[in-house]
């Protein structure tokens, strides 16, 4: 792996932990984002750091380079994240979806009443 690509790594590691941090401070994520975010900047400083590690797993696993193992290592952690995304995001058009529902119910019946009133 070349020395830029490790600088870069390292860089971009230190850059996403400094933007999860201030997230973190001004209570935007939640705990398991969290966790992802600092996994993710953790793989990216010790890839970075210690270049061994994927240049063994890219002569184990087949790859070519170790920089193409890096690559798609991130290319697979972010469609995991997108997909947990997306399926975090089905479950709150869901109950968003039910919450419109129950409050038109409740207004409904309010105006009911209030005309039987009358």
């Amino acid at each position: 792996m070349s020395l830029v690509l490790r600088l870069i790594l390292i860089g971009v590691s230190l850059l996403t932990l400094i933007f999860v941090l201030v997230k973190i401070r001004k209570s935007h994520f939640t705990i398991s984002d969290t966790l992802f975010w600092l996994f993710f900047c953790l793989v990216l400083l010790v890839i970075g750091i210690f270049p061994q590690i994927p240049a063994f797993f890219a002569g184990l696993l087949g790859f070519q380079a170790p920089s193409n193992l890096v690559f798609v290592g991130i290319i697979f952690l972010l469609l995991v994240k997108m997909f947990l995304m997306s399926v975090k995001l089905s479950r709150l058009e869901d109950k968003l979806s039910r919450l419109v529902s129950r409050q038109a119910l409740d207004e409904h019946e309010k105006a009911k009443q209030a005309e039987e009133a009358e």
